[in-house]
């Protein structure tokens, strides 16, 4: 069972993005813990939702993984 403390609220989107060159970055869950960090430079990241973890505008870029907005450029 779900508990409702344990859901967040998102609003689907179908965007591309690519991270920042030259730098790590940090790929979280929906509760905004950090799970690990990677260079992911010269990839084409698809969000399909973004959501406010702790106030701060994340993408989801895969199942419970969600980048900070301020980390990839929209394109």
């Amino acid at each position: 069972m779900i508990r409702i403390a344990d859901a967040y609220i998102y609003t689907p989107v179908n965007l591309s993005a690519k991270a920042h060159p030259d730098k790590y970055i940090n790929i979280f869950t929906a509760e905004g813990y950090l799970i690990r960090s990677e260079k992911l430079a010269n990839i084409i990241l698809n969000i399909d939702a973004f959501t406010y973890i702790n106030g701060e505008k994340y993408y989801r870029i895969s199942n419970n993984e969600f980048v900070r907005a301020i980390d990839v450029t929209l394109y």
